[in-house]
C-alpha cells in the first residue's frame, strides 16, 4: 500500500510539473481554451482569512473554498514536487476530482496546512514527520485528510511542529512534537500523532474556559474567558512569562539548560507580583509570546534577539513588557489585533495601518541557506498598506486582507509564497518589502485540474 501511495504521489507531481511547464510557456491548459479572452484575465484574489506558513500561503474565500500557493511540499504535502505554485490555485478535497469546500477557517504551519469545516471537523495536509498532521500516522499527505478524533473545533493554531485545536466546550487539544512538554499533556513521548486534551494546572483535570490559543515552537499559550493567559512547554527564552523558575516551585521545573512546564502555568504581571489580566488576544512566535489587552496596549515576553518584543532592546524578558511606540518614548496604544512568528511581531492599528517589528530579511538574503536577519527594535509602519482588517505573519513573508477583502503580500518569495509571480522590477525572485496585491490567474491554475 505504501508503494502504491508513493507511486501515486510521484505521478501527481509529474502532472503538476507538466502543467507548470505548459502554463509557463503559454501552453494550452484547460483554463486557456475559452474563446473569450476577457474571461481568462487575472482577477484580484479576495478572501475572508489568510495564513502564512514557512514558505507557502493559504487563503479562505467567501464561498468556503481554500486556495494555496508557494512551496509545493507545503501546499500539497508533495515531497516529490518539482515546482513551486506561483499564483493561487484551489485546494482539492479528499480526491483530486473535487475541491475542499464548506470551510470556515484555515491555518498554516511551517510545512503543513489545516482547514476547519463548518461542521467543526478538521482536515490536514502537508509534511508529517512527527505526527504534526494529527491523523494518527507519520505519513505526509498530498490531499486533505480528516482528523477523525476531532470534532466541534472552532479554532486552530500551528507554527513549527506543534498544533493546537480549540473546541466549542473550551478545551484545548494538541498534537505533534512534544519538545520540552510543548503538548501540555504530561507525556514522556517525543511526539503524539493523535490529538489529545491539554491538562489543567499542575496536571489536574483538563484546561477549560479557553477562548484563544497560540502555538509556538516548543511552547504554547491559551487565553481564558476571564482574560488570564496560560502557557506551557519550554521557557528557554522566558516565553512562559513566569519570571525565574524559582518563582513558581512545583509548577516550573529546572531542566538544564532551560526551565519548562508539562502543564499550564499562569502568566505573571510585569512586576511579577500578580498575574497578567484583561487580555483579549494572544500570539506566539518561535520563542516569544505576545498579548493584546482591552485598552489596546500590547505586552510581550520571551526571546528578544531581534527586537521582537518591541521594547527598544534586545534583552530577553521573563515577564511581560509593554510594546513601545515607533519613537520609543511611550507605550503603544490603539491596537486591534496581533500576530507573531519566527522572531517577528505584527499588529493592526485602529486606523487600519499595519505595524511590524523584530526580525526581517533583506531581499537578497531570502534564498540564503544561512541568511543574515535584520533587527527592528521598535514598531514601524508597513508602507503602502491601509484599511487592513486581518494579518498573518510567516517565517519570512506576510499576508494582509484589506477592507475590500483583497489580499496583499510582502517579504520573501524564493518559493513564490507571495503569490504574485516574479516581477521584472523586483530583485531576483520577486522578494519585496513593498506589499503587492495577489491575483488569481485562471490560465495558470486551470491547467492543473
Amino acid at each position: 500500500m505504501q508503494n502504491l501511495r508513493n507511486t501515486y504521489n510521484a505521478i501527481f507531481s509529474l502532472i503538476l510539473f507538466i502543467a507548470f511547464s505548459l502554463s509557463s510557456c503559454g501552453g494550452s491548459g484547460s483554463g486557456q481554451n475559452n474563446s473569450d479572452d476577457t474571461q481568462n484575465l487575472p482577477t484580484a484574489l479576495t478572501a475572508t482569512m489568510v495564513a502564512a506558513g514557512l514558505s507557502h500561503s493559504v487563503a479562505l474565500r467567501d464561498d468556503g473554498t481554500v486556495w494555496t500557493w508557494g512551496n509545493n511540499v507545503s501546499v500539497s504535502g508533495d515531497v516529490w514536487g518539482f515546482t513551486d505554485i506561483i499564483t493561487p490555485i484551489p485546494m482539492v478535497g479528499e480526491s483530486i476530482s473535487d475541491h475542499l469546500d464548506e470551510v470556515m477557517s484555515v491555518e498554516a504551519g511551517w510545512e503543513r496546512s489545516f482547514a476547519i469545516k463548518k461542521d467543526g471537523t478538521v482536515y490536514a495536509w502537508g509534511l508529517n514527520l512527527h505526527g504534526e498532521l494529527g491523523d494518527g500516522t507519520t505519513e505526509s499527505r498530498s490531499l486533505p485528510v480528516q482528523l477523525k478524533s476531532l470534532e466541534n473545533v472552532t479554532a486552530l493554531s500551528s507554527l513549527h511542529e506543534l498544533t493546537l485545536a480549540l473546541k466549542s466546550d473550551g478545551t484545548v487539544w494538541s498534537w505533534g512534537k512534544n519538545s520540552n512538554g510543548a503538548l501540555g499533556r504530561g507525556l514522556k513521548d517525543d511526539y503524539a500523532a493523535t490529538p489529545g486534551p491539554v491538562l489543567g494546572p499542575a496536571g489536574e483535570g483538563y484546561l477549560n474556559d479557553v477562548v484563544g490559543i497560540a502555538a509556538g515552537d516548543e511552547h504554547a499559550m491559551a487565553l481564558k474567558k476571564d482574560g488570564s493567559v496560560w502557557t506551557w512547554g519550554s521557557s528557554c527564552g522566558g516565553q512562559l512569562g513566569t519570571g525565574l523558575a524559582s518563582d513558581n516551585p512545583g509548577d516550573i521545573v529546572q531542566v538544564t539548560p532551560c526551565p519548562m512546564s508539562d502543564y499550564p502555568v499562569q502568566v505573571m504581571s510585569s512586576d511579577g507580583n500578580s498575574f497578567l489580566t484583561d487580555v483579549i488576544k494572544i500570539a506566539a512566535g518561535v520563542s516569544h509570546s505576545v498579548a493584546l489587552k482591552t485598552d489596546g496596549t500590547i505586552w510581550a515576553w520571551g526571546w528578544n534577539a531581534h527586537g521582537e518584543l518591541g521594547d527598544g532592546t534586545v534583552e530577553m524578558r521573563t515577564l511581560p513588557v509593554a510594546v513601545l511606540t515607533t519613537s520609543g518614548d511611550a507605550i503603544l496604544t490603539g491596537i486591534v489585533t496581533i500576530d507573531a512568528n519566527i522572531g517577528s511581531t505584527m499588529a493592526i492599528a485602529q486606523d487600519g495601518h499595519v505595524l511590524s517589528w523584530g526580525a526581517w530579511l533583506k531581499e537578497d538574503q531570502c534564498a540564503s541557506l544561512m541568511p543574515t536577519w535584520e533587527a527592528k527594535l521598535l514598531p514601524a509602519p508597513v508602507d503602502g498598506l491601509e484599511s487592513v482588517i486581518s494579518i498573518s505573519t510567516g517565517s519570512g513573508h506576510n499576508l494582509a486582507i484589506k477592507s475590500d477583502h483583497t489580499v496583499w503580500a510582502w517579504g520573501c518569495n524564493q518559493h513564490s509564497q507571495l503569490g504574485t509571480g516574479v516581477e521584472e522590477d523586483e530583485v531576483g525572485d520577486g522578494s519585496t518589502q513593498t506589499p503587492k496585491e495577489v491575483f488569481v490567474d485562471p490560465n495558470y491554475w486551470g491547467s492543473y485540474y
